[in-house]
């Protein structure tokens, strides 16, 4: 979704960030799920300070906001990220070695791992860092006119009334238990 985009009101799922919240309406944040690194078995690594990740190629995806401090050893060029186009393209490059480490939602993980067949393959492979990035919360952003307004209201008054954390990993769990063997 862009500014300028005429048929899409709102986006799903966004990090929150200044430059967001400057150009659409950010929701209060409906979902919060763990950020972290996956890695091949064969290659794990142990790291308290993100400095420590420096001699590894990491795998990002594109427009994905991480941490400020991780975002900024990265426009450095102090770690090496390499850029993937969707989730899916990033736990691929780890697990064929064309990255060392990645970084994603561990919930996104959890349920490609178990949903997509492409990926299926390499769930003996690869597995969750023990340390977690952070928890990110995770927000709907629309657009800054009069109907993202509206949407926005009424979304903030409807999450408000649920928790949505305890419905997604009710639901997350579902899913990995129905498709486990």
């Amino acid at each position: 979704m862009t500014e300028n985009d005429d048929i899409t009101v709102g986006c799903l799922n966004a990090y929150y960030s200044e430059e967001r919240s400057n150009k659409f309406y950010v929701t209060d944040s409906h979902i919060s799920s763990p950020m972290g690194i996956i890695e091949r078995l064969n290659h794990q690594v142990k790291w308290n300070h993100f400095i420590e990740l420096k001699g590894n190629k990491i795998g990002v995806v594109q427009d994905y906001i991480n941490t400020n401090e991780l975002d900024d050893l990265f426009s450095k060029k102090i770690i090496q990220k390499d850029i993937a186009i969707d989730d899916e393209t990033n736990i691929s490059k780890l697990a064929h070695s064309r990255v060392d480490l990645a970084i994603i939602d561990i919930n996104v993980f959890n349920y490609l791992m178990t949903s997509n067949s492409q990926l299926i393959k390499f769930k003996s492979q690869l597995k969750v860092n023990s340390k977690f990035i952070e928890n990110k919360k995770l927000y709907v952003l629309f657009k800054k006119n009069k109907l993202g307004k509206k949407y926005s209201d009424i979304f903030n008054r409807g999450i408000s009334k649920i928790d949505t954390n305890a419905i997604t990993k009710a639901y997350m769990n579902s899913l990995i238990k129905f498709r486990e063997p």
